[in-house]
């Protein structure tokens, strides 16, 4: 073979190996997000609308203690309890239907739910202790299990490929986020960044969140970024990241001592991270807070190419007192307290007044549940993201 054929192969392998590069890491972008700007004196009405309720029933045998992570399926709602260790699986009313209980150390048994995923027709469970992926229906029968010991912090799964979060444990490469595909690691992605290099798991009430044929939406804890994945491409379609300027944690601060951190945001009014990403049929609503105190709002468009910005808005739509949103099925968002809190405020805001009952409004709710309500039960309250919400940046 004569050197300029070597050469022009050489040259080939370089730009065929760079574009493979290219495509497995995708694009990357910045939006810069100034907090002065924010709108104030806004309503939740004027963002969101719809507002539905979902008590959880469970049976005096089986009660969700600590409910944590959701996920929603065909029709049913998946809850993780977080201090038992236990799948709860309710219908879309709320009803229960059946549990996947940890139970041992043996076979077709776990103790441990370090993340959980659910496809069209299983629950796939995570148990680090026990170093195994183990598998039921959504009956809760056992159908199978296999050895992991990958020591990801989450996972998700589409088409017979797993996507693993490392939570900046370098020990693949120095790469976060690992795609394998029949037992065999197909794609590593993302490079840790050296700062935040075992930092260690972070608890999230989200994981990978699916948006579609084998798409995911993965906020990464310590940063301010959301990554877009495509396992059936193998690779991070996007990255995106939001610059608060002045008013953010930089990578080394955000993994100093709690105490170190928790001053730095007071005293400098700083955002820790994201409470939730929740992303829905017209674009993603992220929630956090400024140095503990001052609530936003910020929605990304679906074509990502505008923000809204929201500051501290009045609950005006129910007389309940509501946090953050936690989680969201696709269309909707999520908020969840305890039932009993719901019972005293509905009675606190309402006695004495003339309500009018309305078949699914809170006053229809109320009277159908409260002998249910004033126990220690789990209430999902659901709102939609209005489409106009965008338009709150023109009319301000």
């Amino acid at each position: 073979m004569n050197r300029l054929a070597v050469f022009s192969m050489l040259v080939f392998g370089l730009v065929f190996c760079s574009c493979q590069s290219e495509k497995v890491q995708g694009q990357s972008e910045t939006i810069q997000v100034d907090l002065n700007n924010a709108l104030t004196g806004l309503t939740l009405s004027s963002f969101l609308e719809d507002p539905d309720f979902i008590l959880l029933k469970d049976p005096p045998e089986t009660l969700l203690v600590t409910p944590y992570q959701f996920q929603f399926k065909n029709n049913k709602i998946f809850v993780r309890d977080l201090d038992y260790n236990n799948i709860h699986v309710y219908s879309k009313n709320g009803e229960f239907l059946n549990a996947i209980l940890s139970s041992g150390e043996g076979p077709q048994e776990f103790i441990q739910i370090n993340d959980f995923f659910v496809t069209e027709d299983q629950v796939i469970i995570q148990d680090t202790f026990l170093r195994k992926i183990i598998v039921f229906d959504h009956e809760g029968n056992f159908t199978s299990e296999r050895k992991h010991l990958i020591n990801n912090s989450r996972f998700a799964f589409s088409a017979d490929k797993f996507v693993y979060y490392m939570a900046n444990d370098p020990e693949f490469d120095g790469r976060n986020f690992l795609i394998e595909e029949d037992g065999e690691i197909s794609a590593r992605l993302q490079p840790i960044e050296t700062e935040l290099e075992g930092s260690g798991k972070f608890l999230l009430a989200n994981s990978f969140v699916p948006l579609g044929g084998e798409r995911f939406l993965f906020y990464r804890p310590y940063t301010y970024q959301m990554n877009y994945l495509d396992l059936k491409m193998g690779r991070i379609e996007k990255s995106i990241s939001f610059d608060f300027g002045e008013a953010q944690l930089t990578p080394a601060q955000h993994v100093v001592s709690i105490v170190q951190r928790n001053k730095l945001l007071t005293e400098r009014n700083l955002v820790p991270n994201f409470t939730s990403v929740l992303p829905t049929s017209n674009g993603t609503l992220i929630s956090f807070f400024r140095g503990f105190q001052k609530r936003y709002y910020l929605h990304l468009s679906q074509d990502q190419k505008s923000t809204v910005l929201i500051s501290e808005p009045e609950n005006d739509i129910i007389p309940i007192a509501l946090n953050f949103p936690w989680t969201t099925d696709g269309s909707r968002i999520y908020y969840f307290l305890k039932s009993i809190d719901f019972y005293n405020q509905y009675v606190a805001g309402f006695t004495g007044k003339k309500v009018s009952i309305e078949a699914g409004n809170i006053h229809d709710f109320f009277q159908k549940n409260k002998d249910l309500l004033i126990e220690d039960r789990t209430l999902l309250i659901s709102f939609k993201v209005k489409d106009t919400i965008q338009e709150l940046m023109k009319n301000p």
